[in-house]
Parts: C-alpha cells; sequence; structure tokens
C-alpha cells in the first residue's frame, strides 16, 4: 500500500495542503473543555429547507464555524447545492438536476416552508465574503484565496486522485463510515477524517482518533442531532485532555475537531453549557452516560456499516489504493 500511496502523491503536483481551519480552537479562559467546532449540516437543517441561503444564513446567526454543502451540475454548467441529484424530495418535481438549465432551477421553491430557492455555489462564495465573515469556512461534499477556507470532501480513491489532479491548491477530507476503510488513507500525508460519528464510539474509535491526532490530522464527526451524541464529543476532546503530560502534547488535548449537526443552535448551546460547567461536569457525564441503550444503538450502526461498505465496494463505489489502476484515463 505504501508504494501505492507513494504513486498517487507523485502524480499530484504537490502534497495536499493542510487546513488550519479544520482545527478545534483552544480550551476557552478558566476551562480544560476543548469544544469541537460547530459544522451546519446542509445548512441549518432542523429549522429551514436544507441546502438554502436561508439555512446558510440561519447557522451563521446561531454561531455555526462553517457550513457542510453539496454540489450539482446543472445541464448548462452551473455548480449548484442539493444533496439530491433530482429534485422529487426538495421540490416535488421528478427530474435531475442534470437535466435542467439554471434559468428553470432558479424559479424552483422548496416544499418545505414553499420560500426558498436553490442557490448556486457563487451565491454561497458571496455570502462567505460579505464583512464580518472572514472565519466561515465550508466543506464541500463532491458526488480571497478560497483554498484556504473551502475543504474538499471526498469518498473515495477516484475522487481523491481526480481532486488531486484539478484542485491541488484545495485542502481535503476522506468522508467515511467505516473505519478499516478509513485507516487505509492514514498514509496520506495532509489528509484529513470526516468520519460517521457512531462508529468512533468504542476503542476502535478511541485508536483510531489518537492515530490520526498523533500525525496532526484533523478529525471531523457526522451527522451529530442529538444532545447526548454532541456530549460524548465534547467529552472525548475534554478526556483526551487528561492524559499524561507526555501523551497531551502529542494529541493536543483534543480528538474531535468538528460536529457536523443539523441543529448548529443546539450544539451551540450544549458547547456553552460545558465550557461553563468545566471538566467536572464532562467527567461525570463520562461515568454515567455509557447506557446499555446508547451501546446497542452503536452496535447495531457498526454492523450496519459494514454490510453497507462491503456492497460499495461490490458495486465499485469505494476503490481501494490498489485499485488505482484500473481507473487511469
Amino acid at each position: 500500500m505504501a508504494v501505492e500511496c507513494k504513486q498517487l502523491l507523485q502524480r499530484a503536483p504537490q502534497p495536499i495542503p493542510k487546513a488550519p481551519c479544520l482545527k478545534a480552537p483552544a480550551p476557552g479562559k478558566g476551562t480544560r473543555v476543548s469544544c469541537p467546532q460547530n459544522i451546519a449540516h446542509r445548512g441549518y437543517k432542523a429549522s429551514f429547507p436544507e441546502n438554502t441561503m436561508g439555512a446558510f444564513r440561519g447557522a451563521v446567526d446561531v454561531g455555526a464555524h462553517a457550513i457542510e454543502t453539496d454540489l450539482h451540475l446543472s445541464k448548462d454548467g452551473v455548480v449548484v447545492l442539493s444533496h439530491d441529484a433530482t429534485l422529487k424530495r426538495c421540490f416535488g418535481i421528478d427530474m435531475r438536476i442534470s437535466e435542467c438549465n439554471w434559468d428553470f432551477l432558479a424559479t424552483l421553491r422548496t416544499l418545505r416552508d414553499k420560500n426558498e430557492g436553490m442557490p448556486r455555489l457563487r451565491d454561497l462564495l458571496d455570502l462567505m465574503n460579505r464583512p464580518g465573515m472572514e472565519r466561515l469556512w465550508i466543506l464541500l461534499d463532491v458526488k480571497e484565496p478560497w483554498h484556504h477556507r473551502v475543504v474538499l470532501g471526498l469518498w473515495n480513491t477516484v475522487f481523491l486522485k481526480a481532486a488531486r489532479r484539478h484542485l491541488p491548491e484545495y485542502p481535503m477530507v476522506h468522508i467515511s463510515f467505516y473505519l478499516p476503510y478509513s485507516r487505509h488513507f492514514l498514509s496520506i500525508p495532509n489528509l484529513g477524517f470526516n468520519i460517521f460519528q457512531k462508529v468512533l464510539v468504542g476503542k476502535g474509535g478511541r485508536r483510531f482518533m489518537q492515530e490520526a491526532q498523533e500525525r496532526d490530522r484533523p478529525v471531523l464527526a457526522w451527522t451529530v442531532n442529538e444532545e447526548r451524541w454532541m456530549e460524548w464529543c465534547i467529552a472525548q476532546n475534554e478526556t483526551s485532555s487528561l492524559l499524561a503530560p507526555e501523551q497531551t502534547s502529542t494529541v493536543h488535548g483534543r480528538m474531535i475537531d468538528g460536529v457536523i449537526t443539523d441543529d448548529p443552535l443546539l450544539f451551540s448551546q450544549v458547547c456553552d453549557r460545558y465550557e461553563q460547567a468545566g471538566a467536572t461536569k464532562l467527567q461525570g457525564w463520562a461515568r454515567t452516560r455509557s447506557h446499555i441503550e446508547m451501546a446497542r444503538q452503536v452496535m447495531v450502526v457498526k454492523l450496519l456499516a459494514m454490510g453497507v461498505f462491503l456492497v460499495r465496494v461490490w458495486q465499485g463505489k469505494l476503490d481501494w489504493f490498489g485499485d488505482l489502476e484500473d481507473h487511469q484515463e
């Protein structure tokens, strides 16, 4: 695998850039809690139609550090923001985005609340360019100067290879729901990780987070909407700061750098509460909140993740470094 990884990097014009914007902030004054960054999943999805300017502005208003969104191309080559390839779920029209010109897409309004249109990527970038938005960054899921504030989320080797060829100046994260596959990408310098949160629970997840942080790789967790799992993410950073001194210098006192959530307001509130409560509250949570129900939920999710992973590999959607030669252009 090391040889194949080296070949991949040799084909790229330069190493993957680091992304300082991904790292969790240092603990606030008077506390040892390093809260993960608040990353709004498709904007403030809990209160607005997803992937709309209302959702993006709403996320900024409640204190989100970043916005996660998805890209598609219209028939006439306009980059639009939508999770789905079709218009059915959000707009009620049974057509693919790739079949429609922007002039038509611009007239649509969401089924939810019926008052939001489909934005273009340039509309979100315009929002980022406004005064007061200098610290806002975006995570683009690919299914002045922007490369310092735009991070590409990539699912597999083919996407990584294409992004390295065409967008070498942009930082990147590997999106995954299966840790053995994610480990496969640890050998690529500066590549961050965006991992399904529940597969990070347990010893295997802990080891992965430690190894990633020892290599100075950002780790994000998706999609975290329940308060107890938000608390769990914060607790990982608190417990990591309680390691022996020789260890804390290695892991930087944190395990999870960002939490991707549909409800950035709730996550802000949870972070505020724990920053005020300090270490005692979090240590108490870590001891008392290991419920059987949560453990069962994690076990089921991990089994499902393994099954989905095997299906995706069989479908050819998730490839390994060894498969690179099969995808040469």
